[in-house]
This record gives C-alpha cells, structure tokens and sequence, in this order.
C-alpha cells in the first residue's frame, strides 16, 4: 500500500491556534483598557511591597498586592523580575483560600499571563498549579469557574500539561459545563480546551471518548465558527488512528453534519473536518465508506478540490488519499465517478500539487475497477497524464506513474486491448520516456519501465554495422558544421572498414565538434552514435583510444543523456575492450566502464550479463601495475553494489583474489576491496560461508585496526554481516582472529563520535556474546570499561545499557553497582527535562537497565536512594504510551526483585490511581494490563499496603479480571484477593466480602476446562478457609456460600476425573463443612 508522506494534524491545524491566540489577545487588551478607565487602582506598590503584603495574614493587603502586582507587570514589563521572587508562587498559593475575590482576581491575572508569548509564560505558571484550577472548576461562582477554564485553556498545550490535565479526570468537569444555558463565550473557550485536551500522539480510548460524542454532536448544531472548528478538531483527534473510536463516531449522527462543513470556505473548519473524513475512511470499514458515499461525503471532497485555497498540497493529498480508501469496490468506485472526481483527478495527475496521490487513486480505480469503469477511466485521458507525470522531477511521481501505465497494460491485455493501448501510449511520448527511464540511476524506475518495456513493447534491435549517412543526416549534420567536406569524409570512413587511418581521424573531428554540440537533435544521435560506437570496435589502438577519449568527453560534458550511450552497445563493446592486449586501452575501458555502471544500474547489469566480473579478474595479475588494480577494484566495487548481493556462483570465483587484494599495501585498493565484501556478505549466508573458508578473516580484522574510515568502516560493516548472518563458528572464529581487540580499538578511536559506528560496533559485541564462553571472550578483551565510559548521553545510552545488560544476564551475573552510580545520575537528570522524546528514551533505558541489574542488594538500594523512582512513577502517569509503556515495566521490575520495604511503598503507592485506570479502560493491550496486576500482587504486604490498593479502588477493576477471558490474570487476581483475605484487617475482609468477591471467586468454577487453574483455585479457597478458620472469622462466610453455593460445587468436584481435584475438594469438605458449619449454614438459610 501506498506510504504516505503527509503532515500531522497538529501541523495542518497549526493556523487555527495562532489565530485564536490573536483575537484573545485583543480582547483581553481591550478588557484591560477598560479596566483602567473605569477602576482606580490603589497607588503602585514596589516589589519589596508586594512581597511583605502578599506574605501577610491581612486580605486586605493580598488583594492591593495582587492588584498592585498586575499594574507593575504592565507599566515596567517586569514579569520575569516577579517569578524570580516567587510572587506567583505565593498567589497560587492563595487559590486555596476561600475568598472568591482572592480567587477570581488571582485567575484573572493567571488568564493574563498565559495567555502572554507561550515560552514567557512556561516559567511563570507551573503545572502543580493545574490541580487547583480543576478544583475550581466545580466552585460555586461562575466567574472564578469561568476564569478557570481560560487558564487552563492557556496553559494546556504541552503533551505534559495534556497529561497531568488528564491523570485528574479534567474531561467530565468540562463536560458539564456544557448546557443549553452555557453562554457561547465558555463554550467557546471550553471547545478550545478540549481540542487541546484531545490533541495527542496517541488518541484517548474509548472509555474515555464515548461520554463527549453526544455533547460534540450538539455542538455542531451550534452556529459558532470557532466552536464548530475546536469540535471538528477534537473529532480529528479522537478517530486518528483508533477504530473503536471511529465506530462510536459513526454510531452518532456527527457525520452529516461533519460533511456539511466540508463545504465550508474557513479552513479553520474545513481543514479538521477533512481529517476526521480521512480517519473514518482509514480506519472504518466498508460500511462507514459506504455511509460517507450516501451522506454526500464525495460531493464535498469535489468541493474541497474546486475552491480556490486548495493550491496547498496538504489539502489536496487528504482529499486524494480519502478517494483511495474509499475506492475499495465496483460500486464505490461507480460513485466517484459519478460524483465527478474522475476527471479531477486525473487533470491533477498533470497540474496538481499532489500528482502521486491522485495517480495512485486512478491506478487503484483500475486496478479494482470493472472492464466498462477501466474504458471509461481510459477516454478521460488518463495515457496522457500518466505520460506527462513520466518527466516530473520528483522520483516517487515517475515511480506511480509506471504503476498506472502496467496497470493499464494488465488490463488492456486482459480485454486484448494492449497493441492498441500500447500503441497510444507512443503517440503521446511515453514510449520514448519510458525507453529512457530504463536508464535512470534510481534502481526501481530502471527495473520497473525494463520490465514495461519488455512486456508490452518491442524495442528496436540496433545492428551491429550501420548503414551508410543518408542526404538528409548529412544535411543536418552540416548545420552544425562549417567543413564542407563532412559528407565526403564520412562516407569514404564508412566505404571500407580499412580506410585512411587519417581520413579517419578528420572523422573523429567531426564527430567530435557534433556530439559535443549542445544543439543536436535526437534523430541525428540515432544515426551518427552507431556510427561514432563502430569505432569501438577498431583494431587499430590509436584509432580505438580516440573513440575513448571522445566517449570519455561526452560522459563528463554531460552533452549526451546515458541512455543513447548504453542502448547503442558501449558497454558490450567496452567488456569486449577488456580483454585487449593494450594496457591503455584496457584502463581506458575500466574507467569509462566505472563512470557509466556508477551512474546507471542498468548499466550495470549488462556489465555483468556480459561477464565483466571474470574478465577482470582475469586482469589482476602479480605484474598488474597498481594504478591498474586500483582502477579495477573501483570498478568491482560498483558492479558489486546491488540492492541484492551477488549470488555465491557468481562470487567464488573472485574471492581469492580479493584474498590477495588486501596484501597489497595501497589504502584505495584496501578500501575498494574491504567495500566489495561488505557488499557480498550483506544479507547471504552463502556468501559469507565462501568468505570463511577462503582465510581472508586475519586480514580483515587487521584493517579493522586502520585510522581511516575508508577502510575500517566496509570493514566494520562486513563483520556486522558474518555476526549478523553466520553462525556461532564464524563468531568464534573471529574472537579467535582477534575481532574483538579491533572492536575496542575502534570504539577507543576519537572519531567514533559518529553514531551509526558506535551501533555498529555495539551490534557486532551483541551478536559475538552467544554463549559465557564468548562473553568471557568480550570481557576479556576490556571492552566493558569501554563501554562504561562511553555512557555520556541518551543516544548512545541505550544501546551501551542494552549490550551491557545483555552480556552479565547472560553470564547470570549482576551489573555492578560502580556502574548503576554512574548511570542513574545521567537518566535522573533527563527525566527533569520537559520533552516528551527525551522521557520516552530516558524511560526505554531504565526498563533495560533495572531488566538487568537488580541481582543484587546494593544495586536495590542505589535505585531508591538515587531519588529516580518517583520520577519514573510521574512518567507511569503520562498518557503516552512511549512513555508510560517502558516506566510501567520498570516499576515492574524493581517490585519483582526488590522487597519493599515502608518508605519505598508510600513512593509505590502513588501508582496506584493510575493503575486504576490502566486496568479500567485506559489501554486493551493484555500484557499491560497483565503486567498491572502482577505489580499490584507485588504491593500487599502488610495491613499498610492493602490498605492502600484498596483506598485506590483497585478492588472493582479485580473483580471484573476475574470475570473475563485472560486466564493468567484471574490466577494473578485470585492471588492478590487471597493475600488481602488472608493478611488483611476485619474491615478488609468485610470489604471484599461486600463487594461479592468470592462470590465471583468460584463462580465458574464449574465452568472450567483447564484443570491446573481449578486446582490452583482449590488452593487459593483452602487458604482463605484455614485463616478465616484460625482467625476466627468463618462465619462471616456463610452468606458468600449461600451465594455461591460452595458446597454443592465442592461436592461435585469430588467426582472429577482428576485426582489431585477430587482429593483436593474433599479435603475442604472434610477440614471445614463439618457438622457444626453445617448447623451453622442451615440456621442461616431459615
């Protein structure tokens, strides 16, 4: 399927925030204005002033500060002196207070300040202070509530503000804000709020969408620009990416009135609505196509492509990719047309902004399309279009346009149309372009139009003695030359092969003064090239190294495009030259053969077909002068650099010599050859077999060790290739060789600064430490002190933390606690940074580095006492899954090894909300959730703890595990329900006995097929009944049992097949149904 390359959201909607934030500005200037003209503001105070008032007890002085503070900021533009006092600070503070006044004037004057140049205003109000301000969101005074919302609506639009907004459930306050009697103004402000609230890499859930559709849906009946854009939005938002969420959207009736907007000339509006179009059409079904098909939705795209502002090619790829999607059947592909986009599309095939996209919507229409739509497609002109795109500049337009015209041809071929199609398509040029484009340098347009050209046209066979120039060529030859004895120089040439060897060298003249003409046209190429490349073929040396040299100039000018210069046969005739006794006509060869191979793939390939690899290796001799050599391997390494490696028939002829190549002593030789063997060994196990047993590892471990990056680097690389697709042998082999002190001496040198060489080397030790023999090998040769001091920043971090990691697991060692110091330092301070890259990276190195290490007491220790556990668990509640995903598993693995002890649960502790939510509805990946719940198994140890989890509402969440499909988290939530029944308190155990825990306990217990869970829960309900027993406490069950009817269950379990079950079960009924339960029970019953 189509890549697209097509702006975020976030980008297209960036106009509409800017100019938003504009028209507030405005109107709290104009506020401000008016303001100071109607009140009288109490005399201007100094800092020192404000400072003592605000500190006071007295409210009176608070509010003259407060008002005092906000004159001084305007008349002095001191804000920046006020942060540094902590002024702000101090009324944040004071929003706590129980003085509307004190509240209102301190939101008004927050309103003021966020809504100032965002970088200005990132200082001044911290994102402690979003609690507050959602608290006054349910006060009592619509004002201060009011002024509540504009700061937040300020404030939130960082993932991080985002996230924080969202851990304190700000959606449902919003929310009801929202009634018939809401002034436009705060719906306005509130719409604002919530776009930015749904503004995210990843959208919110479902849980957390499915309360706001209906409100979005009556908003949109609101005829109010700006909120009719921020809903738009917030849809943009919410159907990116999750199809759940797009089936709630269609469930509603948003899409009529989503469509309507489509037609809209702001593209405030416009431009969400075509998102959310894009998102429906993406991530729905054929039903939701189907739906946008009835409601209209293609008549509005033609709309969106008709008007003016449509010159932006993100707007008009969007429009185009949804016609796309949406052609998915006959039918579907029926209504675009007859909406009328066909034509549209294919006119912007040829003028458009987004040729691509709209050439890839028409080829996907014949592709799925009927035989009558293919014809229909094919009178609109659409050889023509695809032809013209054939000269655009841009690779990827070329690329979609052979896959229309093979589409084209497929069909045609099918209807046996493809000699009338084929021969339409030369009639507008294409079939000249596309003769042309099997000589592009890019490999996928040469194979593509090759592959064109030799299923559906004939191409023109080229002889190999040309005729005789007619009156005509002459003529136009002489056009461009002033010696009138042209015609009869060229024809006396070409009379006999054995003609005046000076006669021939006035030809070259000619030929020369022509070729390099800027003003030839293409028929004299066709006819005097031939002509010229005969000589080529000449016996005569100095003749032949004339016609080089010549060849050589038109290369290098540029004058002659390289496809007339390869379709005439220079490469066969300069592969045939290779074999020439002349030493300078051989090198002259290899020289023009490395200049044409390097520019054109195709090129290459006929090199190949034509057997230039043997031939030159027949070439490199022991008397080869080196010049020669290096010439050689330069051209070797270019007819070696494939997309796929050379095949092992093909490459084990050459590997002996390059065996000898890299005896010689010249850095470019080295290089070339360290180069054609990285390119061998890239992706063939074969190859890299061939290369092992011809013993030419010592010397390429030994160019490992050069200061040049020429050599050392085709050798880093090759090695990556015999680790990467050899086997434990070849490993071995290279530790042996010595591989691994080149690795140390690479990563020591100063130029490894380089990234993409770090991780080559880092790969290489990764790969080499299969087995403890092999890791002791990589200790051995000093390269984890390497490795160690190299942790200097989050690039490398991860990869050095990743190897380090890899090899002590795998001698089933723990990391030293000299290197968890030095680590931990660096991560606590990258996760003070407020970047949302910078975390996600900084929490994906914690997960592997406390993966790791934590075999020991003292790295336990380092990991609480470096301060970074509450860091990682704010990061938990980030809704970023890059982030919140890697912290989770982190936190995972310090509960699983470390045993907590009281100050290292309270920091714990405060996961616990967000775990709430993750297993509520936050995320529907079952390893998450999985891992939620082992944590939590991991947290109640003691009274304390349990308390804990259950203060965090964990217990409903639990229950419902229990009732589901996932069989490892039941096993998991009966463990912890046991553990609280077990060690918990009387109020404990009333809880859950309340909340019909057991109830749901061994409610399928019959149910179940897998026998090792009804065992494991056989175990779990003898524990609680032998602590409920010791502790006093059985009767308090009996209801439960009334509920469940335990009894019954047990007693039918006694005949399962399985014997551990059925003694298992009697032994219950024997321990604790005795006479007395009974008598117990049965009072209870009446």
């Amino acid at each position: 399927e189509l890549i697209r390359k097509r702006k975020t959201a976030v980008e297209l909607c960036k106009l509409i925030r800017e100019d938003r934030l504009f028209n507030i500005n405005l109107r709290l200037e104009f506020i401000d204005l008016m303001k100071k003209t109607s009140i009288s503001y109490p005399s201007g105070l100094s800092v020192d002033e404000i400072v003592n008032y605000i500190n006071s007890s007295d409210e009176m002085l608070h509010l003259q500060a407060i008002q005092s503070y906000e004159r001084l900021g305007e008349e002095k533009n001191s804000v920046n002196d006020m942060i540094k006092l902590g002024i702000v600070s101090r009324y944040i503070e004071l929003l706590e207070s129980n003085n509307i006044s004190f509240q209102f004037e301190i939101t008004s004057l927050l309103n003021i300040i966020t809504s100032e140049i965002p970088k200005k205003s990132e200082s001044v109000i911290k994102y402690e202070v979003i609690p507050k301000l959602l608290n006054l969101l349910k006060h009592k005074s619509s004002n201060v509530a009011e002024q509540a919302v504009y700061v937040l609506r300020n404030m939130i639009d960082t993932p991080y503000a985002r996230d924080r907004a969202l851990m304190y459930d700000i959606l449902p306050h919003l929310i009801d804000f929202i009634k018939p009697d809401t002034s436009i103004t705060l719906i306005d402000n509130i719409t604002w709020l919530l776009s930015n609230l749904y503004q995210r890499t990843q959208p919110l859930s479902l849980e957390m969408t499915k309360h706001i559709l209906p409100v979005l849906n009556c908003l949109l009946n609101i005829e109010n620009d700006y909120i009719i854009s921020d809903t738009c939005r917030i849809l943009s938002y919410v159907t990116d990416g999750d199809k759940d969420n797009v089936r709630a959207v269609m469930k509603t009736d948003i899409l009529p009135k989503l469509l309507k907007y489509l037609s809209s000339e702001k593209k405030s509006i416009f431009i969400p609505a075509l998102l959310t179009v894009r998102n429906i059409v993406e991530f729905g079904d054929d039903a939701h196509k189907d739906a946008i098909i009835i409601a209209g939705g293609l008549s509005g795209l033609r709309i969106v492509l008709s008007n003016c502002f449509v010159d932006e090619a993100d707007i008009e790829r969007e429009a185009f990719w949804i016609i796309c999607k949406v052609a998915g059947s006959k039918d579907q592909i029926e209504s675009i047309i007859d909406a009328g986009l066909l034509s549209i599309l294919i006119n912007r095939i040829t003028h458009g902004n987004a040729q691509a996209i709209a050439a890839w919507a028409v080829t996907t229409m014949i592709t799925r399309g009927t035989v009558q739509q293919f014809i229909q497609i094919v009178n609109n002109n659409v050889l023509l279009a695809y032809c013209a795109l054939l000269h655009s500049n841009d690779y990827y337009n070329i690329l979609c346009a052979l896959t229309g015209l093979t589409k084209i041809l497929h069909a045609a071929e099918k209807t046996r149309q493809k000699e009338i199609l084929a021969m339409a398509i030369k009639k507008v040029g294409g079939f000249d372009e596309i003769e042309a484009l099997q000589y592009h340098i890019m490999e996928r347009i040469y194979k593509q139009s090759f592959t064109i050209m030799k299923l559906f046209f004939t191409q023109k066979v080229y002889r190999e003695r040309p005729e005789l120039l007619t009156d005509d060529t002459v003529a136009s030859i002489s056009v461009f030359l002033t010696d009138k004895r042209v015609h009869e120089i060229i024809q006396a040439s070409l009379s006999s092969i054995d003609s005046d060897e000076k006669l021939q060298l006035l030809e070259f003249q000619v030929y020369r003064k022509l070729l390099l003409s800027p003003e030839i046209s293409h028929s004299t190429l066709e006819n005097v090239l031939p002509l010229y490349f005969e000589h080529l073929d000449n016996d005569k040396t100095a003749l032949l190294l004339e016609a080089m040299s010549l060849l050589t100039d038109l290369i290098q000018s540029g004058s002659i495009k390289m496809q007339y210069i390869i379709k005439h046969g220079a490469i066969q005739k300069l592969v045939k030259q290779l074999k020439s006794t002349s030493s300078n006509v051989v090198e002259h060869a290899i020289n023009i053969l490395e200049k044409i191979t390097k520019a054109c793939p195709y090129a290459l390939d006929l090199a190949l077909e034509h057997n230039a690899l043997p031939i030159l290796m027949d070439l490199i001799k022991p008397e080869t002068p080196i010049k020669l050599i290096d010439n050689i391997t330069w051209l070797l390494s270019n007819l070696c650099q494939r997309t796929q490696p050379l095949s092992l028939e093909s490459t084990k002829h050459i590997l002996p010599v390059l065996n000898c190549l890299l005896n010689i002593e010249n850095d470019f030789v080295t290089s070339d050859t360290c180069r054609i063997l990285s390119y061998l060994t890239d992706g063939s196990k074969s190859n890299v077999r061939a290369i092992m047993e011809t013993g030419i590892l010592p010397k390429l471990l030994e160019c490992l060790t050069s200061e040049k990056k020429s050599i050392f680097l085709p050798t880093l690389i090759t090695i990556r290739n015999i680790v990467e697709f050899g086997d434990d042998a070849h490993k071995d082999a290279i530790i042996t060789a010595g591989g691994l002190s080149g690795l140390r001496i690479v990563l020591s040198n100063c130029f490894v600064d380089e990234e993409d060489i770090e991780k080559e080397a880092l790969w290489i030790i990764c790969k080499v430490a299969g087995s403890k023999d092999q890791i002791q090998s990589v200790i051995d040769a000093d390269l984890l002190p390497i490795l160690i001091n190299k942790i200097v920043c989050i690039e490398s971090m991860y990869g050095i933390v990743w190897t380090l990691t890899y090899l002590y697991e795998r001698l089933n060692s723990a990391v030293p606690v000299t290197l968890i110091n030095l680590i931990l330092p660096v991560l606590n301070q990258q996760l003070d940074i407020e970047n949302q890259n910078l975390r996600s990276d900084t929490c994906k190195v914690l997960f592997q580095l406390t993966t790791g290490c934590l075999k020991s007491n003292d790295n336990k220790q380092a990991i609480f006492k470096s301060g970074i556990v509450p860091k990682i668990i704010e990061c938990l509640k980030s809704y970023d899954s890059g982030i919140y995903i890697p912290a989770l598993f982190t936190v995972g693995n310090i509960v699983k090894t470390i045993e907590i002890i009281e100050s290292d649960a309270s920091i714990l502790a405060e996961c616990l909300p967000r775990f709430r939510i993750l297993l509520q509805h936050d995320v529907d990946d079952d390893e998450i959730r999985e891992e939620v719940v082992v944590i939590i198994s991991k947290m109640i140890n003691n009274i304390d703890q349990i308390e804990n989890v259950l203060n965090a509402d964990l217990l409903s969440p639990l229950i419902d595990i229990l009732q589901g499909e996932n069989n490892r988290m039941k096993m998991i939530s009966e463990m912890i329900i046991v553990n609280i029944l077990s060690h918990g308190s009387d109020q404990h155990l009333t809880k859950l006995l309340n909340a019909g825990v057991l109830a749901v306990f061994y409610n399928n217990l019959m149910k179940l097929e897998d026998d090792a869970i009804i065992i494991n829960r056989l175990h779990n309900f003898s524990d609680i009944l032998d602590n409920a027993k010791e502790n006093g406490q059985i009767e308090k069950f009996i209801p439960i049992f009334k509920t469940a009817e335990v009894s019954e269950r047990l007693k039918a379990l006694q005949f399962h097949q399985n014997e551990i079950i059925y003694k298992k079960s009697l032994s219950i009924i024997n321990s604790h149904f005795s006479q007395r339960f009974v008598y117990l029970f049965y009072i209870y019953k009446l």
